[in-house]
């Protein structure tokens, strides 16, 4: 039907292995059997999925993987970024 479905899955911790490419291709088919193309952007411990007005207090609606010297979780600085804006018409 033309959507776009963006998903996040979380890296590796001391609670989950993280998703593998195939591991990823059958739970994006499960939960979208319909789906056309799949493109991965090497996510894991660096993915960190925000949208306006959803989630938390800040936005985000993912778990982080990495934590600091006190065991909070944190962002991983990285250097690239997806945005996926809605343009008006």
């Amino acid at each position: 039907d033309g959507s776009l479905v963006v998903l996040v899955y979380s890296g590796r911790t001391w609670r989950s292995t993280g998703a593998n490419y195939e591991e990823i291709i059958g739970i994006t088919r499960q939960l979208y059997p319909d789906v056309k193309t799949l493109m991965n952007m090497d996510g894991g411990g660096s993915s960190a999925m925000y949208v306006k007005g959803m989630g938390n207090s800040s936005n985000i609606l993912n778990n982080f993987t990495d934590t600091d010297d006190n065991g909070v979780p944190v962002e991983r600085s990285v250097s690239t970024h997806l945005i996926i804006q809605k343009v008006a018409k």
